[in-house]
């Protein structure tokens, strides 16, 4: 009868290319689960990171300060885009640095009149 075998005794009275292939989906399966507890400890660290960097941008501290900690190591997500931004800035001239919205130009003065 079927029903009194059980999965080990199926695999070992199967042929070798059966238990070949069991083996291999086995391998494949604690590897896929391999990845995906790295991918979620690599995904929570990134979290705890922004959340991090989020808590010490919006803390009301000084932003310099918060650059010059980040500037010596390797920041990453939104500290590292917070850091390229500033460097960004800083080598703007100081007439681009300065970005006022509705304030009229003379090319804007000339068009409107």
């Amino acid at each position: 009868m079927i029903g009194e075998h059980s999965i080990l005794d199926l695999l070992l009275g199967a042929s070798l290319v059966v238990q070949f292939v069991m083996l291999l989906l086995i391998a494949a399966s604690v590897a896929s689960w391999a990845i995906i507890l790295g991918k979620r400890r690599v995904l929570n660290d990134a979290r705890a990171a922004a959340d991090r960097f989020e808590s010490d941008f919006w803390s009301g501290k000084d932003l310099s300060g918060l650059y010059k900690s980040l500037e010596g190591s390797s920041p990453t997500g939104m500290a590292d885009i917070f850091v390229s931004g500033r460097i960004i800035v800083q080598f703007m001239p100081a007439r681009l640095s300065v970005i006022t919205f509705g304030a009229s130009t003379p090319s804007s003065d000339a068009r409107s009149g």
